[in-house]
């Protein structure tokens, strides 16, 4: 049996993940050439923010493998919803090969997955922040 069908999308998702967010990291270690304590202000606050970009692309990837199950998906405009004998939802989205999939199931019941993988990808309390450069004249050694 292909090894690969016997994994769940948050197995999938979790190699993913890691794997992502490693090389986020190991992006900006090889691209260092000083220390992170030598690094002015201002160069931390720049490797934060491409570190953060980085990480938030590989959360919003492996959110969406989740919220998926590894079907079938495609990202649409809600165009309308009308409230009447129950509800119609018009949806707009580019031709591919899921808008061909979705055409073949006209008529047939199918799940639709709304997803924010952005709740996912602000920073936390624990978000590395720059060192000043200048220390507390107060601070203890």
């Amino acid at each position: 049996m292909d090894e690969k069908k016997e994994k769940t999308a948050n197995d999938l998702a979790r190699e993913f993940l890691m794997g992502e967010l490693m090389a986020a990291a190991m992006k900006q270690l090889r691209a260092g050439d000083k220390p992170w304590l030598r690094l002015p202000e201002a160069q931390q606050k720049k490797i934060i923010e491409e570190v953060k970009e980085d990480v938030k692309k590989a959360v919003i990837a492996a959110v969406e493998l989740i919220a998926s199950d590894d079907r079938t998906r495609f990202r649409a405009n809600v165009e309308s919803v009308t409230f009447k004998d129950g509800v119609k939802a018009v949806l707009t989205m580019s031709n591919s090969e899921a808008s061909h999939e979705l055409a073949d199931t006209a008529g047939s019941l199918v799940l639709v997955v709304i997803e924010d993988p952005y709740r996912y990808t602000a920073p936390g309390p624990n978000a590395p922040k720059a060192e000043s450069n200048q220390p507390d004249l107060l601070e203890k050694d």
